[in-house]
Order: C-alpha cells, then sequence, then structure tokens
C-alpha cells in the first residue's frame, strides 16, 4: 500500500539513501523536536484520561487508560454473538450505537473468538501497524525514501486518539481506500474492487472515493466490470452471513444510524432537513470529489486529488472525535512533500495538542466538558490545511523534498 511513490510526489535526486534516512531520524535536532513533541502527545492525553476519569466515575464505570468507550468493544461483543449463533438483537434495531453495517461487524468474528482482554490488545497492535502503513505508503517518494518528518504524524492527536479509542475498523477503512487507490494507479481493478469493498466499512468516507474510482474507470467498461468483480468477491459472502444471522438488517443497521449520536456537519442538516440532510451532505461532498477527479476521467488518478477527496470525506463523516482527522493525514502528507511546507508536519503534530492543553481548565473544571466547537474548529482546519493541494503541480515536479 503505497499510494505516494509516484513521479508527481515533488521530489528529486536530491532525496537521500536508506542509510541516510536513519541519520535523518538520529539528527539531534531531530530527536529534540521529537521529545518535545511526544511530551506535548502525553500531556494532552493526560488530560483527556482524566476528563473521562471524571466521567466515568459519574457514570458508575471502570475508570482505565484504554477504558471501553462503545468504541470497537461492543462490536467484538456483537461479533461473538454472531459466532455463537445468538441473535443479533440488541446489537442492531434496539438503542446500541453501532455504526457498521453487519457485514462488517461479521469480519470481526476471528477477533471475537478470542478472549476480549486479548482481542483489544490485538486490534490496538494492528491500528498501529494499519496507520504506520498508510504513513508510510503516501510518504514515500519515486525513489522509495521516506523522510524522516513522516514518523511525527504518529504522534499527532488524530493517531493518538485512534490507538487510544481502538478504532481498528476506521484505519482499516482508510488504508484500505489508500489501497484501491494505489491499485487503480497500476490498473489492478480487481484488487481496486476488493479494497473499496473493505473501504465500505466507513461508508461515507469511502463514497466519495468510489466516485473518483467510477470517474478513473471513465471509458474503461472492462477494467470498472473487474472494479464491480473485486467487489462481489467481498460483498457477496459477507452479505449472505447477515442476511442469515439477520433477516431484517437493511432496517436494523438504518434504526442503528438513524439514533447514532451525530456531531459536525452531519448534525448540523439532520436538524435542518431530517434524516434526508446527511444523505444531501453526502450527495454534495461525492459531487465535490467528481469535480476534482473529472480531469482524470478514463486515466491514473491524481494521488493530489484523491488526498484532497479522502480529506473532503471528513466533512460528511460523524466526528465523533479527533480520530476522524486521519483522513485528512494524506492531503497533510502530500502537501508537506512540496517546497515551502517543511514546517508542517510539526505543526500538525504539536499545536493541537497546545490547544487541548491551554483548554484544559475548561475540559477539567467540576463539571466536565467536551468541547464539541473545539472538535469540529479543529478538524475542520486540519481539513481545510489540505486547500494548497489544489493549486497546479506544474511547478513542484522537480523540486527538492524538505527532510
Amino acid at each position: 500500500m503505497q499510494p505516494g511513490a509516484d513521479s508527481s510526489a515533488g521530489t528529486s535526486a536530491s532525496l537521500t539513501p536508506r542509510r541516510s534516512q536513519v541519520r535523518a531520524l538520529l539528527r539531534p535536532k531531530f530527536l529534540a523536536g521529537l521529545v518535545v513533541i511526544v511530551s506535548l502527545a502525553v500531556a494532552g492525553q493526560l488530560v483527556f484520561f482524566v476528563a473521562d476519569a471524571q466521567g466515568d466515575r459519574a457514570e458508575g464505570r471502570a475508570v482505565g487508560l484504554f477504558a471501553a468507550r462503545e468504541d470497537l468493544e461492543p462490536n467484538l461483543r456483537a461479533a461473538a454473538a454472531l459466532l455463537h449463533g445468538q441473535s443479533s438483537y440488541p446489537w442492531y434495531g434496539d438503542g446500541f450505537n453501532l455504526g457498521y453495517a453487519q457485514q462488517y461487524t461479521a469480519l470481526l468474528v476471528p477477533l471475537a473468538a478470542i478472549p476480549l482482554s486479548l482481542a483489544e490488545i490485538l486490534t490496538r497492535l494492528i491500528t498501529l501497524a494499519l496507520m504506520a502503513g498508510v504513513i508510510y505508503g503516501w510518504a514515500r517518494g519515486p525513489d522509495r525514501s521516506v523522510p524522516a518528518w513522516a514518523a511525527l504524524f504518529l504522534f499527532s492527536i488524530p493517531v493518538v486518539n485512534l490507538l487510544r479509542l481502538d478504532q481498528m475498523m476506521s484505519v482499516g477503512g482508510l488504508a484500505a481506500l489508500s489501497l484501491a487507490v494505489w491499485a487503480q494507479r497500476r490498473d489492478r481493478w480487481f484488487l481496486v474492487g476488493v479494497a473499496a469493498a473493505l473501504g465500505l466499512a466507513r461508508t461515507t468516507n469511502a463514497l466519495p472515493v468510489l466516485a473518483i474510482l467510477a470517474i478513473a474507470g471513465w471509458g474503461r467498461p472492462r477494467q470498472l466490470l473487474n472494479g464491480v468483480a473485486g467487489m462481489s468477491v467481498v460483498l457477496v459472502p459477507l452479505t449472505l452471513v447477515a442476511q442469515a444471522w439477520d433477516p431484517n438488517w437493511i432496517a436494523d443497521y438504518l434504526h442503528n444510524v438513524s439514533i447514532y449520536n451525530v456531531v459536525g456537519l452531519v448534525k448540523l442538516t439532520r436538524a435542518i432537513f431530517g434524516f434526508a440532510g446527511p444523505i444531501g451532505l453526502e450527495a454534495a461532498v461525492c459531487l465535490a470529489a467528481i469535480l476534482l477527479a473529472w480531469p482524470d476521467r478514463g486515466r491514473r488518478l491524481s494521488l493530489d486529488r484523491a488526498a484532497v477527496v479522502l480529506s473532503l470525506s471528513v466533512l460528511s463523516t460523524i466526528m465523533s472525535t479527533y480520530y476522524v482527522a486521519i483522513y485528512a493525514l494524506p492531503a497533510l502528507i502530500r502537501l508537506a512533500r512540496r517546497p515551502g511546507f517543511a514546517a508542517l508536519p510539526w505543526a500538525f503534530a504539536a499545536v493541537p495538542w497546545m490547544v487541548i492543553l491551554a483548554s484544559a481548565p475548561q475540559l477539567l473544571s467540576p463539571r466536565p466538558i467536551f468541547s464539541t466547537g473545539l472538535l469540529t474548529s479543529m478538524v475542520f482546519i486540519m481539513v481545510a490545511a489540505a486547500y494548497p493541494l489544489l493549486r497546479s503541480t506544474r511547478a513542484i515536479e522537480s523540486a527538492p523534498v524538505p527532510r
């Protein structure tokens, strides 16, 4: 999964060999900066932990650094119900906020077969590996080199938040969609379909990417059919499992979506237009994606445009917390490879943590308040930061990459 390895990455022969990349990581200035970033991340997560612990005590829940917070843990329990032949109710069709369709719950069955405590450790390790792979793939240049600053993204607020909340499915969707872009650029359309089907676990993030993949297949029916075949190989068996487990899976899944706690533009559009609001928002994001990718119709996708589309997909998803901004990372990584943006990885890794620390008095007040306005504002800024990628790349194709 190396979507960043192309000649449009804005690199030149000035990139150092792999051995020099290791040396770049060991430079005193870089190590000193990394220590500062890690310290900010630890302090910021401590603020989140104390704030969460106050709420857990008030509600009589267990307090812990990795306490279950309705993230992957209930999905694993739902998968265990499927594994043991139990009903899909109450996981679907009742009051549980399970945002993944039954097909993707079925993918968790192997993890549900092991003890929950062990599964939660394993899923976090998988999450870390997938996130590192995504960062590596998008940061990699045409000569297979990866700048030292790519490591900074691992300590950014979306990634640390992702790991703590055990959002394996979220990063799995990003990794799959990145793989779909990589496969399309290499004309491997069956793999495009397989990856896109897996990426549909994150439906709102996946639909804009599916739209640009369809544009890239414009006038190429054979390739599109291969892509559909790849999707069918994944989705047909999973749908058969979902149908056997829950004959009313469509209605039950829609019920779960309708009661999901929404934040961001999804909440705003639902408040104004009802259930049609989020659908219209998703359609608008898909239309924007199509317009962006229109120059690539029938050809290889531009990595810059694909990265911007991934970033735009954040707007139509539920901004439950900061990890949703991992879909903005590919665009920021692509932008950091351009001249004049050498400070971007450092700013992205440091500034959000500084904002959290500055907001600590509010977050840790006697009446803990999770600042939704702070969350949405920071995520919107991360998405908007990708705007310079829309500029012409002609002038930067031969420019050196900041290390």
